[in-house]
C-alpha cells in the first residue's frame, strides 16, 4: 500500500483592528491543510508592504484602503484575500496654557505655550472675567481693582477646544 498525502489549496484570511490611523493585522486564521504556510505577504493599499503573521501598519491619512494578504505554502500554492480597511484619524484636542503679567491695573496675557499635538491652533478666545473679551495669541486688558477669573479657550484646525482659567488679582 502507498500513502498519499493530499495537499489542498490554502485559504488566506485575516482580521484587523484600527485605532485612528494605526492598524494591527492578524493572519493566524489562514489555513493550509496538509501543508505549511511559509510566506505571508501584505499589500496595505497605500504603497506600503509587509510580511509576517501579525504586522502593524500606520496609514498616513483618513481613507479606505484595499489591504491584500497573499499566503504561500511549502509546495508553492498561493491564495489571497482583500479587505477594505477604513481608517479615520482621531483628532487630539489642543492644550490651552498661558502666562500673565500685571503692573497695577494693566495686564498682558500670552498663550504662546498653548499647543496642538496633531495640528494647529486656529483661534484664541479670552474672557477677562469682567465682561470684556479679546482674541489672538496675546492680549492686554486694563482692570479696575479686584479679583478676576481669566479664561483662555483655544480651538484647533479640526474644531476641538480646550480651556484654562487663572485668577488675576489687581490693585492700583
Amino acid at each position: 500500500t502507498e500513502t498519499v498525502n493530499a495537499v489542498q489549496q490554502p485559504t488566506a484570511a485575516f482580521s484587523f483592528d484600527c485605532t485612528s490611523l494605526d492598524c494591527s493585522f492578524d493572519a493566524s486564521g489562514s489555513v493550509a491543510p496538509g501543508s505549511a504556510i511559509t510566506s505571508y505577504a501584505w499589500d496595505f493599499g497605500d504603497g506600503a508592504t509587509g510580511t509576517g503573521v501579525t504586522p502593524d501598519h500606520s496609514f498616513a491619512a483618513s481613507d479606505s484602503y484595499d489591504v491584500t494578504l497573499t499566503i504561500t505554502t511549502t509546495e508553492g500554492l498561493t491564495d489571497e484575500v482583500t479587505h477594505t480597511v477604513a481608517v479615520v484619524r482621531v483628532n487630539q484636542k489642543p492644550v490651552a496654557d498661558f502666562t500673565k503679567s500685571c503692573s497695577q491695573l494693566d495686564c498682558t496675557f500670552d498663550a504662546g505655550s498653548s499647543a496642538d499635538p496633531d495640528g494647529t491652533i486656529a483661534s484664541y478666545a479670552w474672557d477677562f472675567g469682567d465682561g470684556a473679551t479679546a482674541s489672538g495669541k496675546t492680549a492686554s486688558h486694563t482692570y479696575v481693582a479686584g479679583s478676576y477669573t481669566v479664561t483662555l479657550t483655544v480651538t484647533d484646525n479640526d474644531g476641538a477646544s480646550d480651556s484654562k482659567t487663572a485668577t488675576v488679582e489687581v490693585s492700583a
